[in-house]
């Protein structure tokens, strides 16, 4: 499955890692530059998302009042716009030290003069109380509206491309600060942001735009309650839609979202892949858990990101034909192990094998998984990047173990992400035959 994929998510050849003995993560040079085609259709009749789905467990507040502008952009991990007009955008809340507490959706809107923002409902404490000891005398208002707005996401469009040049700005350390994604906007026809592309059905109605955290995401915004979005194709069935389908979008394009991939207070912005997607900003000016943060842009070193997965069952249920039902998924935060692999002694043509170790070294975390039509299963895994460079390598394998009754084995297969940005990889040279 993973060899169809629009981001072409492949395993990295063990060729390309063989040159060496030993391969450092660290690179060597400051660019690169990725640009994506547009090509937007003409009239709105075409302006059609063949897939879409309400979003699952996101929440709905409004942050308005004179000072929203600069009360945002003190708490948040991103530059807030100076009006409540203009597309919406990606970002963060930390904590003092630095961890991540909401990945989030922000949508100016003009016809509240607010902030709109979407966040993972599940979080606890929710969003207005963890920002609220910040108001002091600021003058702002904060509310929830999630009984007004749903989330949702469409996808798919064949011709309606994402526009503008991603470029990358690497710090001393192995994080990449996006930068000119301000820029990479060009208005959907009959979406909201701006003079140019009003919605049809009003700002009072929908607000929305692309989602620039990767490409190929396709459009996100709030619809009112009990709606759809005005640029999804109309439902044929009378089903609701199915919001896995959503989670399975984001996992086959290397986007982690909510609890199960970011937790709460665990989370760094570097090993989420926030700093790849646009969800904090290196540049910007002072803000909660700013100056850990950008140390860790300046000198610090992410040995760990999140990454997609293929999971393969090793035992039980998926492996047997016959089972009545589907090995459950692994359980998000459960352990993934390394197995080192030895050739076998016997014959230096034969087959490479486990080590004897029984549970390996710990390289990571499963973090969010679903099955896929055809019945693979794909994930999301916060995993150590060299140990990742040792299964490429062909010199380890990672499984994880399911928890409680029934549970299985799954072998862990990490995959590259296409839209990553690259760098020329330091190779010190080691003993060669």
């Amino acid at each position: 499955m993973f060899n169809h994929l629009p981001l072409q998510l492949q395993l990295l050849t063990s060729s390309a890692l063989s040159r060496s003995s030993v391969v450092s993560i660290r690179s060597l040079s400051t660019q690169p530059r990725r640009s994506y085609s547009s090509s937007l259709p003409s009239s709105s009749s075409t302006s059609i998302f063949p897939s879409s789905s309400p979003v699952p467990h996101r929440s709905v507040i409004s942050v308005g009042g004179k000072d929203a502008t600069k009360f945002l952009n003190g708490i948040t991990g991103v530059k807030i716009p100076d009006s409540f007009s203009g597309r919406p955008f990606y970002g963060s809340f930390l904590h003092a030290q630095g961890r991540i507490l909401f990945d989030v959706h922000l949508y100016p809107h003009p016809p509240t003069s607010s902030f709109l923002i979407d966040f993972d409902s599940r979080t606890s404490p929710a969003l207005i109380p963890a920002i609220k000891k910040f108001v002091l005398r600021s003058k702002v208002s904060l509310k929830d509206v999630s009984d007004q707005w749903d989330v949702w996401a469409a996808w798919d469009h064949e011709q309606a491309k994402e526009d503008g040049l991603r470029s990358w700005k690497w710090g001393t350390g192995e994080s990449a600060g996006l930068v000119g994604w301000e820029k990479e906007q060009t208005m959907l026809p009959g979406t909201s942001g701006g003079a140019e592309g009003e919605s049809p059905v009003g700002l009072e109605e929908e607000v929305g735009g692309w989602d620039l955290r990767a490409p190929g995401m396709g459009w996100r915004g709030l619809v009112r309650k009990g709606g759809r979005p005005s640029l999804a194709s109309p439902s044929t069935s009378s089903s609701p839609p199915d919001p896995s389908s959503y989670t399975l979008h984001r996992i086959l394009h290397g986007v982690p979202e909510g609890i199960e991939d970011i937790v709460p207070m665990s989370a760094l912005p570097s090993e989420s892949n926030l700093d790849f997607m646009g969800g904090v900003d290196f540049r910007k000016g002072c803000y909660v858990g700013q100056e850990l943060t950008v140390r860790t842009y300046h000198t610090g070193a992410t040995r760990k990101r999140i990454v997609p997965v293929k999971l393969v069952p090793l035992s039980t249920n998926d492996s047997d034909a016959s089972s009545s039902s589907p090995l459950p998924l692994p359980t998000p935060s459960t352990d993934v192990r390394l197995v080192a692999i030895s050739p076998s002694p016997s014959s230096s043509t034969s087959p490479s094998s486990p080590a004897p170790s029984s549970r390996g070294r710990s390289s990571g975390k499963i973090l969010s998984s679903v099955r896929t039509p055809e019945g693979d299963v794909v994930g999301l895994a916060l995993l150590r990047l060299e140990q990742v460079g040792s299964v490429w390598r062909g010199e380890g394998e990672m499984s994880v173990e399911g928890e409680g009754e029934g549970a299985g084995k799954w072998k862990v297969e990490p995959r590259e992400v296409g839209w990553w940005p690259k760098r020329e990889v330091e190779v010190e040279v080691g003993e060669r035959e």
